[in-house]
């Protein structure tokens, strides 16, 4: 089995690397880390956790012109994902602590409502959140079930993971269906709808890929498995984002391992193309949307010699567009004209204002807005190392599981807003002769240390010689 150490740990230490607000403001309860969020009706639902010295929990909540609310959705854990549902409602996804085990968290949240917050847990097992969608009245979630089991003759735990999708109506469990690879680890990260069917999207490590695949997955009425399969790279493959387009799977994400690469995956049913980045520092693509008719991932970047960490936005028709803010790292949250963003050091920027959720984030930002579909084939490449493996997955034996209805703790938080300022122009990439001076030194300094005094050696013996004659 692939991943046998405690999910638990995995999905903090996540939450950890993924938590863009490092600098976040002390409130009532400790510190805010916001990890994803949604404009919904002019209100920002955002989802991540709280610090609390070394116990991170999980929280959902709300930003409106100023005014901010925090909602703690368990004892501890995180909320990693936001998904609109309508203009009204948004539904916040983690995990958290509950009778002795890790179990899914769904927080129903809209402008002017109180949250309503379900728990799923499953009897001798443990739940993680993935995704939810809200379907003719019912919610439907999707979450990673993690079994533990001792083998024979040992005293060694094993631990499997698989992908358990379930419908809810009323607190009531309607139907579950439980898939995965076999014997190997299997992650849902996104649930989408398309047609009468449910798509599931994820991470597999199935022993019929090279390391970690991108996974689909069809299922139809009374969620069973019609159809699975998989794009497998030679890398480790991640899934960060997924919408149904044109009837077709679009897939954002990234591959590679210590040094990653955005990946983008185009299914049409009928055939399927990927395209990584090539960017000089690691690279990931992290939100999609729709503009105009064009598919449109957001991510980031390190572009240029000194692999600069840029937010970008592009599309595979050659558009590529690059964010800067001076002192600041730009992450995306959600599409648009101006990407809905947040800082490294804890602003949510929407638009021509931003939310403080830090201590000081100045008195304004600047954001410059860089044209750089001049570098698109530079930094964009059909991938051809990718396969497609088709069937993997089977269904697994049904686990039962049962929703509780919490009650939510809630208090308001202290959030400033700062003015920022946008403008346009081109991206361009100079030779920088400093830099690369700097470079050869740091990388040929041990060779240097030996040659140069040889060199100086050899020319004060050709003076002392010249001086002779």
């Amino acid at each position: 089995m692939r991943k046998t150490g405690a999910l638990a740990l995995l999905v903090l230490l996540i939450a950890l690397q993924a938590s863009y607000t490092s600098g976040a403001p002390p409130t009532a309860k400790g510190r805010l880390h916001v990890l994803d969020a949604k404009r919904i009706s002019g209100v920002i639902v955002f989802a991540g956790y709280i610090e609390r010295g070394y116990v991170e929990v999980p929280v959902a909540g709300y930003i409106k012109s100023g005014e901010a609310r925090v909602y703690v959705l368990g004892p501890y854990g995180v909320a990693t994902r936001v998904k609109r549902i309508n203009e009204s409602l948004a539904v916040a996804v983690g995990s958290t602590w509950r009778h002795g085990g890790m179990a899914a968290v769904y927080a129903l949240i809209g402008p002017g409502l109180s949250p309503r917050v379900f728990l799923v847990a499953a009897r001798g097992a443990e739940l993680y959140g993935g995704d939810a969608i809200l379907k003719n009245g019912s919610l439907i979630v999707a979450a990673t079930l993690v079994k533990s089991s001792a083998g024979v003759n040992t005293s060694a735990v094993t631990r499997e993971s698989d992908c358990l999708v379930a419908s809810i109506r009323a607190g009531r469990v309607e139907r579950v269906e439980v898939f995965g690879s076999r014997e190997f680890d299997d992650y849902p990260s996104v649930l989408l709808e398309n047609g009468g069917s449910l798509i599931v999207v994820g991470e597999t490590w199935s022993h019929e890929v090279a390391q970690s695949a991108v996974f689909v997955v069809r299922l139809g009425r009374g969620l069973r498995l019609e159809s699975s399969w998989a794009y497998d790279t030679s890398g480790e493959d991640t899934v960060s984002d997924a919408k149904i387009v044109g009837g077709g799977v679009v897939v954002a994400g990234s591959t590679g391992g210590e040094k990653s690469q955005a990946l983008i995956v185009v299914d049409r049913g009928d055939e399927w193309e990927a395209y990584t980045s090539a960017f000089t520092g690691d690279g990931h693509a992290d939100r999609i949307y729709v503009s105009g008719g064009h598919v449109v991932f957001l991510g980031t970047g390190g572009l240029g010699e000194k692999a600069l960490k840029y937010m970008y936005s592009a599309s595979l028709n050659g558009g590529f567009t690059v964010y800067s803010c001076k002192g600041h790292v730009l992450f995306p949250l959600d599409g648009g004209a101006r990407p809905l963003s947040i800082t490294g050091g804890g602003a949510i920027i929407d638009g021509g204002r931003a939310f403080c959720l830090s201590q000081s984030c100045g008195e304004s930002l600047e954001i410059k807005v860089l044209d750089a579909s001049g570098y698109w084939a530079k930094y964009w490449r059909r991938a051809a190392d990718v396969r497609r493996i088709n069937p993997l997955f089977v269904e697994k034996e049904p686990v039962e599981i049962y929703v509780e209805e919490a009650a939510p703790q809630s208090y308001p938080i202290s959030v400033s807003s700062i003015p920022v300022a946008w403008s346009s122009g081109v991206y361009e990439e100079k030779v920088d002769w400093g830099y690369r001076v700097q470079v050869f030194l740091n990388r040929n300094l041990p060779a240097l240390m030996v040659i140069v005094p040889m060199a100086l050696a050899a020319l004060a013996v050709w003076i002392a010689a010249r001086r002779r004659v």
